[in-house]
């Protein structure tokens, strides 16, 4: 499917929740209840695999709708697509040149590993989500086992075998 696709579809479905409010003025009597009855029902939402719309959001497309018409119900493209939105470009860089240097190290030891470094300033913040995420987009985050070592359950027959 198409990116103008699914933003339209979004933008329907978005509308189809909030056309019955949209011709009622602003603060009508029982728009709030209205709303929270929408909000109790299950959707199926285009481009998510959520189900529920929080009333919350609900009064945000009604009011984005009132002042900038259907064009306003489309989702926005986000201007950091692709890129990590906490880290640096340098700090994702020393990141995953440590990570292709040390490819067993856990993202909690690259962190540490990175930080003592010196080369960053201790008040950016590496939250590890980030960093396993930076990884994942990299292809670096498969673990490596050693073919040397045997992989195979420990087990026995009967209970009490083991001694």
């Amino acid at each position: 499917m198409a990116e103008n696709e699914l933003q339209e579809q979004v933008a329907l479905f978005r509308y189809g929740i909030i056309a019955d409010f949209v011709h009622l003025p602003p603060g009508s009597r029982g728009l709030y209840a209205q709303i929270r009855k929408k909000a109790g029902q299950e959707y199926v939402i285009p481009g998510s695999r959520r189900t529920r719309v929080a009333e919350e959001t609900i009064r945000s497309w009604l009011k984005k709708y009132r002042k900038g018409g259907f064009d306003a119900l489309l989702p926005k493209e986000r201007t950091d697509k692709g890129e990590t939105r906490k880290l640096p470009l340098e700090i994702s860089d020393l990141l995953l040149e440590a990570k292709e240097k040390e490819p067993e190290l856990t993202v909690p030891l690259l962190i540490k590993k990175v930080r003592a470094s010196g080369n960053i300033p201790d008040d950016v913040r590496m939250p590890r989500s980030t960093v396993y995420k930076l990884l994942a987009r990299h292809g670096l985050t498969r673990k490596i086992t050693s073919p040397d070592r045997d992989h195979r359950r420990f087990a026995y027959l009967n209970a009490g075998d083991c001694s």
